[in-house]
C-alpha cells in the first residue's frame, strides 16, 4: 500500500508527535510512503515510521520543521528530496543494519552532518548539504 497525501491530509490532526502506534492507526500500514505525502503537515516535529515502511518517495517530508526522525529496519530507499528544507531536522535514527539507497538531495538543507558512512550500503555526501553542531544520528547502538 501507498500513503498518499489525500490519506495524510484526510487522517492526519496537527500532532507534532507521531509514533508508531499513531502512525498505524492514523495511516494503516503501508510500505511505501509517496511523493509529497506529508506536504500539508505544518506542525509535524517528530515521527517515527513503522515497520514494513521499504521506501520514502520524493518529497514526502519536504520543507517541515521536523527536528527527529527515526526509520524502521525494513526501510530500503529515502527518495530525492524526502526531507529536503527540514532545516530543524537534527536528529535522525536507524532501527536497521543499513539502507539500500539514499538518492541525491534526500536531506538538502538540513542540520545533518554525517561522519561516517556505515549505514548505508550506497552513500551520497551531497545528500547532508547543510552542516551544523548538535547533530546526533544514531545507528543500531552507535551514535554519531
Amino acid at each position: 500500500m501507498i500513503l498518499t497525501q489525500e490519506k495524510v491530509n484526510a487522517a492526519y490532526g496537527g500532532e507534532k508527535e507521531i509514533d508508531e502506534e499513531t502512525f498505524i492507526r492514523l495511516f494503516g500500514k503501508p510500505s511505501v510512503i509517496g511523493d509529497s505525502a506529508f506536504e500539508d503537515c505544518d506542525n509535524l516535529e517528530r515521527v517515527v515510521i513503522p515497520e514494513g515502511v521499504v521506501a520514502i518517495c520524493h518529497s514526502a517530508f519536504y520543507q517541515l520543521p521536523l527536528k527527529e526522525v527515526t526509520f524502521p529496519k525494513s526501510l530500503a530507499v529515502i527518495g530525492s528530496a524526502a526531507f529536503k528544507f527540514c532545516e530543524e531536522l537534527k536528529k535522525i535514527t536507524f532501527l536497521g543494519d543499513s539502507v539500500e539507497y539514499i538518492v541525491d538531495s534526500a536531506f538538502h538543507y538540513t542540520s545533518l552532518v554525517v561522519e561516517d558512512e556505515q549505514f548505508c550500503n550506497e552513500f551520497d555526501w551531497d545528500l547532508f548539504y547543510e552542516q551544523a553542531e548538535g547533530v546526533e544520528i544514531k545507528h543500531m547502538d552507535e551514535t554519531y
